[in-house]
């Protein structure tokens, strides 16, 4: 969670920190966030944004000042894609494996985020050979 709380610190912007005993998440969190994932930012109009990279890359979006810009814009396009990738099927995958309850559903597990470990592997390099090595 020390991502967005750098981004925060960094574009000035005023917020409202609380913290969470992740033993005994409150109710109003788990209403606010099912899954229990921290960092969790609500925005102005309520939109509700999880997980530590998403939300610093909100910050870093919405609140950047002419003198604070956090992404360099010709890199954004690729930070959002591998940001979307990363957050959509490697931790899954990742999930995956601290859920599993037996030797067997560990090793299915394990070999599944190796799999999607090396398909973002290949797509990052296909990137980097695209733009020139």
């Amino acid at each position: 969670a020390q991502r967005p709380w750098v981004a925060l610190l960094e574009t000035k912007t005023r917020f409202e920190h609380s913290l969470i005993d992740l033993e005994k998440k409150p109710p109003e969190f788990l209403r606010l966030s099912p899954t229990g994932l921290v960092p969790l930012l609500v925005m102005d109009d309520g939109e509700v944004v999880t997980e530590s990279a998403v939300v610093a890359r909100r910050v870093a979006t919405e609140f950047r000042t002419r003198h604070t810009n956090l992404l360099p814009s010709a890199e954004t396009a690729a930070i959002d894609a591998f940001v979307g990738v990363w957050t959509s099927q490697v931790e899954p995958a990742y999930y995956t494996v601290l859920k599993a309850e037996s030797e067997t559903q560990v090793r299915t597990a394990v070999a599944g985020l190796l799999e999607t470990l090396r398909a973002v592997e290949a797509s990052l390099w296909e990137r980097t050979m695209a733009r020139g090595g």
